[in-house]
């Protein structure tokens, strides 16, 4: 929770522009009505001097001390999901402030609830705008609702403060760029109650989430001790930590393996741009296929060549088992931004690692272009499982030798569902007959 003090160096302006020429003026006319024994127009002048610079000395020490907050009440939220943003102002000084103005932003993608919010369109975000008064050591919150409209990861800002004299003459300004806090929406998914994976394990291709035995070299959480445990197996420091005898959980010996291969990209070279609504499409089938794969019980992976925040890396993901897992798949894809730099058959060739040996591939693409069915097909010879999931319009392309490609491009197209949803007319129950 990050705050910003006000520097005086960040900006001080005067309004009006003839405000910078008063007080000069002011001082001579005081000189000159002293020297020509005009008493009156010497203290009518001095006094105007000493208003002056008072009103400058205020608002350059208007935002000295003044701290700026933002909290919100959840930072991972599903599309749908709603928060609360908090906005702080503290003046720890013993000055007051008469006014004092507030400008914030909110990402587009966070709807606020209220009608407070003005759109910022070169920001692509809305505005937030706040003006107040705050006494001597005065603290004041403002509260706003949002809701999560759009996958994503947002961050609020930047913020402008501006406050100044009693009269107006004189403005301080600052700017607010903290990144703290930001907020991650996950992608939608859809239910996929009849969606089943084959497997490449020997052991067989039972869905299911009994376990044979458990390989200690293969820790996927804790969770509380029932009697029965082996004390071998307690989480000495994890129950130290938490007040609470927690035993840790191992994956099986012999697991099911799922790769999730999303391909982003939408048009025929990265450089030519992205169709947002294959995008879209693309990121509610990967996810909604790697939340299927998680419930069956499989260790799911994730492969793509979306990209991205330039601070963290890129999307790549070996299979694992427990909730952290499933945390991080589903926030990688709901980071994606609309821009690819690579085909996806080269981001396999790059992450060989991450889809180990006899792991179902499940390729999820809006284009299947020919790259990608060789390596599927490449995939296939070496032993893997291979799913193809089309997410584009039209019929699915033809698979690649021993592949599958199914077609569920209006399955995963969230909007056109919801529009169909918006103008459907249900059936009356019953119909008058005279």
């Amino acid at each position: 929770m990050a705050v910003r003090r006000f520097d005086p160096r960040d900006g001080l302006r005067e309004m009006p522009s003839v405000a910078g020429l008063m007080v000069p003026a002011a001082l001579a006319a005081a000189i000159a009505g002293a020297v020509a024994s005009q008493p009156f127009v010497a203290a009518l002048a001095g006094l105007a001097f000493v208003v002056m610079l008072v009103s400058h000395l205020w608002a350059r020490l208007s935002l000295e001390e003044v701290t700026y907050r933002r909290t919100v009440s959840a930072d991972r939220l599903f599309v749908g999901d709603e928060l609360e943003l908090t906005v702080t102002l503290d003046n720890r000084k013993p000055l007051p402030l008469t006014w004092i103005r507030v400008r914030d932003h909110v990402p587009r993608g966070l709807d606020v609830l209220d009608e407070s919010a003005t759109p910022a369109l070169h920001l692509n975000a809305a505005a937030l705008e706040v003006s107040t008064s705050l006494a001597r050591y005065e603290r004041v919150r403002f509260r706003y609702g949002l809701k999560a409209a759009q996958r994503g990861f947002y961050l609020f800002g930047p913020a402008r403060l501006e406050s100044g004299d009693l009269f107006g003459m004189y403005n301080s300004n600052t700017h607010y760029r903290d990144t703290a806090p930001a907020v991650l929406v996950y992608p939608e998914t859809v239910p996929l109650p009849d969606f089943y994976l084959p497997s490449g394990r020997p052991v067989g291709e039972a869905q299911t989430r009994t376990r044979t035995w458990e390989d200690p070299a293969l820790p996927s959480g804790l969770r509380e001790y029932v009697p029965g445990d082996s004390p071998r197996r307690i989480d000495w420091k994890a129950t130290a930590r938490r007040s609470e005898v927690l035993v840790r959980t191992y994956d099986p010996s012999v697991a099911h393996l799922v790769v999730v291969v999303a391909d982003m990209l939408t048009v025929e070279r990265p450089w030519e741009g992205v169709y947002r609504p294959l995008l879209e499409r693309a990121i509610t089938g990967a996810a909604s296929i790697a939340s299927r794969a998680f419930d069956l019980g499989y260790r799911v992976g994730l492969v793509t060549n979306g990209l991205g925040p330039a601070e963290r890396a890129r999307p790549v993901a070996a299979p694992a088992g427990g909730a952290d897992q499933v945390a991080a798949v589903l926030e990688a894809l709901a980071m994606v931004r609309p821009v690819t730099a690579s085909v996806i058959e080269d981001v396999i060739d790059r992450e060989r690692d991450a889809i180990p040996f006899g792991a179902t591939v499940v390729a999820v693409s809006p284009r299947f272009a020919d790259g990608l069915q060789t390596k599927l097909a490449d995939l296939r010879e070496r032993g893997h499982p291979v799913i193809g999931v089309y997410v584009g319009d039209g019929e699915a392309p033809d698979p690649p030798a021993g592949c599958e490609v199914r077609s569920m491009g209006d399955l995963f197209d969230l909007e056109a569902r919801a529009e169909e949803r918006l103008f459907q007319r249900p059936e009356p129950e019953e119909r008058f007959r005279a």
